[in-house]
């Protein structure tokens, strides 16, 4: 497994120093100068990394990489995110010194790579001459594709090799399925080949296609244990558990994809109130863990939706303890509108927002609103908790938030203001909501 150690910056080029906590087996140096780029940053990816690396862009337009790892493995060079996003690929098999050019200029941006590696070049042709076939939208081609990349001069013969082709073939065959309606059925030869490969290496993990092989085929183990458990394939619940226990000792990047897959493949509504905070106690877990992996964007939308699908919808339940450690349930305050504070003593924006809350309790109290204020902490000593309402002179209702409460709600920022209307729907989640929006929901 792969992390980054630290980043040294130079005064004519910013470093980037990954190292590995194997033996080292390769280093790349990978520098280059970056013209017209409105960002200053430069990502690098490895499929045996879960998260990017990310190397700044200096004064000067210069950047670079120093990569210490095991085994030969593929990498990604990349400026900008999503779909238009400028990126190119690189095999490494050696200790390589890699100039890299990347030019935006008249809305025309390109990446150039100086590869001195003859092996690294055959894999870059290999790549070509897939997407090359692909204008040809052939069928008869599709049982050619590995052996045809296994003939170019220079790529030779080993489980690098083989690990690639076989997943050019089943690449090249899924696009003529998906993409132009093609049916094209896996060949045999696939499936022979997939056999004979080593399960769960490191060795692989560099290559894309290995650690998408690793991740199906894992997939399968743990639908089998299920079935064997007598248990539903498509229960949510079973699936993330029994993943949860076969992954621990799988490769780091095979069990971020087996639990990511998961997760994208449900939608939160879909789910019951107890597989919903599985299903946010999962999603906040990796986007924490692993804020810098190019598909936590796609889980920080899924969060935005839980958001919104809190909106108009009825309030999650919850019975919490106060200061006296008596519970507290939000059924309670049935029949009134409510106004839920979630914060920290800890938390220095929190604690400026009590004053102002303290004045809008006190205009609450004047005018007889039919609202009722509740404070709900994040803290994790109940002492320092109380010592932090004494002091800032917090009168209403304060309780102390538990696991489930902060998934079920997806609390991820601080403070976080709720505002639940009198027939139990959230009506509004915000940073920051005001006497005006509480006058709105009362008597507009």
């Amino acid at each position: 497994m792969f992390k980054q150690s630290f980043i040294q910056s130079f005064t004519t080029i910013f470093f980037l120093i990954i190292v590995c906590s194997n033996v080292f087996g390769y280093r790349m140096i990978l520098s280059g100068t970056a013209k017209g780029l409105q960002s200053k940053q430069i990502f690098l990816s490895c499929s045996s990394w879960v998260e990017d690396q990310v190397s700044l862009i200096g004064e000067n337009g210069r950047f670079g990489f120093l990569v210490d790892y095991p085994y030969p493995a593929m990498f990604e060079l990349r400026y900008g995110t999503g779909i238009n996003s400028l990126k190119t690929e690189l095999f490494v098999f050696s200790d390589i010194n890699i100039e890299a050019e990347l030019i935006s200029e008249n809305n025309n941006e390109r990446i150039f790579l100086k590869i001195p590696d003859s092996r690294s070049y055959a894999f870059k042709n290999a790549k070509n001459y897939t997407n090359d076939l692909l204008i040809t939208k052939s069928l008869t081609a599709v049982n050619g594709v590995a052996e045809k990349i296994k003939s170019i001069p220079n790529i030779q013969s080993d489980h690098y090799t083989e690990v690639f082709a076989l997943s050019e073939m089943l690449g090249y065959a899924h696009t003529l399925s998906s993409n132009y309606g093609m049916k094209v059925d896996p060949p045999a030869l696939t499936r022979a080949e997939f056999s004979s490969l080593p399960k769960n290496s490191n060795e692989y993990m560099g290559f894309p296609a290995y650690k998408d092989l690793m991740t199906a085929w894992n997939q399968q183990e743990v639908i089998n244990e299920i079935s064997r458990q007598q248990r539903n394939i498509y229960d949510f619940t079973a699936l993330i558990e029994i993943t949860d226990s076969m992954s621990k000792s799988l490769p780091e990047a095979v069990r971020f994809e087996m639990i990511r897959g998961i997760l994208t493949k449900f939608r939160y509504n879909d789910l019951n109130a107890k597989q919903q905070s599985l299903y946010t106690t999962h999603i906040n877990r990796l986007i924490n863990q692993y804020p810098n992996n190019a598909s936590i964007t796609e889980l920080e939308l899924k969060i935005v939706d839980i958001f919104n699908s809190l909106l108009n919808r009825q309030a999650p339940l919850f019975a919490l303890s106060d200061t006296q450690n008596k519970t507290v349930s939000i059924e309670q305050f049935k029949d009134r509108f409510i106004l839920i504070d979630v914060w920290g003593s800890w938390c220095k924006p929190c604690r400026i927002k009590n004053q102002e809350l303290k004045e809008l309790y006190k205009t609450i109290q004047e005018y007889n609103m039919e609202i009722e204020m509740i404070s709900i902490a994040n803290d994790q000593d109940p002492d320092v908790w109380k010592e932090a309402i004494a002091n800032d002179g917090l009168s209403w209702v304060q309780l102390l938030a538990d696991r489930e409460f902060l998934s079920n709600y997806n609390i991820k920022e601080y403070p976080t203001m709720i505002l639940i209307d009198k027939a139990g729907k959230v009506k509004k989640v915000a940073p920051n909501i005001t006497l005006v929006d509480l006058i709105d929901l009362i008597y507009y």
